[in-house]
């Protein structure tokens, strides 16, 4: 048996090498399935959530509507802040 290569920067860079093309063809075929599902194109989003939330919406049809009481505001925005309490909490444990 032949191995590739005779030193660790041989392996490394097959591995950086088909690591790289196996990530593009996964890439490659989640843009595709994605365009033919839900006509959208992950390309234009940040984050995988904002393209499941973008899919969800296409998908059922709601259209969300605009927060417009007061009170539903300022029990968001005080979640948020106790949310934000218990992370600082536990990153300091």
């Amino acid at each position: 048996m032949v191995a590739f290569g005779r030193n660790i920067s041989d392996h490394s860079d097959l591995y950086v090498t088909t690591d790289g093309l196996l990530l593009a063809d996964v890439s490659k075929n989640f843009r595709k399935v994605c365009i033919e599902n839900y006509g959208l194109d992950p390309a234009h989003y940040c984050s995988s959530p904002g393209l499941s939330w973008d899919g969800l919406l296409k998908k059922t049809g709601v259209e969300p509507e605009l927060l417009t009481d007061k009170d539903m505001l300022i029990f968001i925005r005080d979640f948020k802040q106790r949310e934000r309490g218990r992370r600082r909490r536990r990153r300091n444990l």
